[in-house]
């Protein structure tokens, strides 16, 4: 009887062994494959991770909004986009500072990428603004790129007047014996009519001269130009279209015969010279 106990025990233990291991080995596969999958996974990771870090990224500036040519750039008018490159290339990194408080060269859609050569720094380019070489007026013997200047206009009476006020020098041209034979400046149409009248004034009256004053600093106030113009002049700026900007129409009328007043004298200039009511009105007619 006992012999029998002990071979059913056996039994019993033999069939829990092999119930055991038939339970136990699938479990254990997948467990293995579990573990393997979730390594490989990421190991996977890991190299995309790598290969992320390995590649390069640039910082592009565009704009959020339309912007206008003239316009000065805000915060809020830009902003910053990360992107990340296949290969490596030559373009720079970009940052908002470079643009905010700069002005648009051009006008600008939203969306579009900045870069500094649709940008500047300074006051708005008027449209009718050109380059202007002046070689007909005196210069300070010490004037140089950048200075500030008023062309002024002074004539044998006496009398002196502003004919272009706070003029960026861009260039100056120095001749052989070392003395400022010209110098460059942005002048818009008005402001070239305004000269060009002051040059035939200066020939057509002995001693009156044209020259150049510059200002002590940039932070001093801009001169007012005073200076009126002749009677030809003041015409050609009432029909010229590139003018984009007249003032003073009728002060320069009446400056203009007190000018020629002295210059030639009371009677010689009523005779001659003085503008007559009757082109007073028509030439104010025109600027109305």
């Amino acid at each position: 009887m006992i012999k029998i106990f002990r071979h059913r025990k056996k039994a019993l233990i033999m069939a829990g062994c092999i119930g055991a291991i038939c339970v136990g080995l699938p479990m254990f596969a997948f467990c293995f494959k579990t573990v393997q999958a979730k390594n490989a996974l990421k190991e996977e990771l890991y190299k995309a991770e790598q290969e992320e870090k390995s590649r390069d990224t640039i910082t592009l500036i565009t704009a959020k909004t339309d912007l206008e040519s003239g316009q000065i750039i805000t915060a809020s008018d830009i902003c910053a986009y990360t992107m990340t490159v296949e290969e490596k290339t030559d373009t720079q990194s970009d940052a908002t500072t470079n643009y905010i408080g700069k002005r648009c060269r051009l006008d600008i859609q939203a969306g579009s990428i900045m870069n500094a050569g649709i940008v500047y720094e300074g006051d708005e380019i008027c449209a009718d603004e050109r380059y202007a070489e002046i070689d007909y007026a005196q210069s300070p013997s010490d004037l140089k790129e950048n200075d500030l200047v008023d062309i002024r206009i002074f004539f044998p009476s006496g009398e002196d007047y502003v004919v272009a006020a706070h003029k960026r020098v861009e260039s100056v041209t120095i001749d052989e014996s070392g003395t400022v034979s010209s110098f460059c400046v942005v002048a818009n149409e008005s402001e070239l009519l305004h000269l060009a009248g002051a040059y035939v004034d200066c020939a057509s009256y002995e001693d009156a001269k044209l020259y150049a004053i510059k200002y002590l600093d940039d932070i001093q106030t801009a001169a007012v130009v005073d200076y009126p113009v002749n009677l030809s002049v003041f015409t050609l700026l009432s029909w010229d279209p590139n003018v984009l900007k007249l003032v003073n129409t009728e002060d320069n009328v009446r400056k203009r015969e007190v000018l020629e007043g002295h210059l030639l004298g009371e009677e010689e200039a009523s005779a001659e010279n003085a503008i007559t009511d009757a082109e007073k009105e028509q030439l104010l007619y025109l600027f109305e």
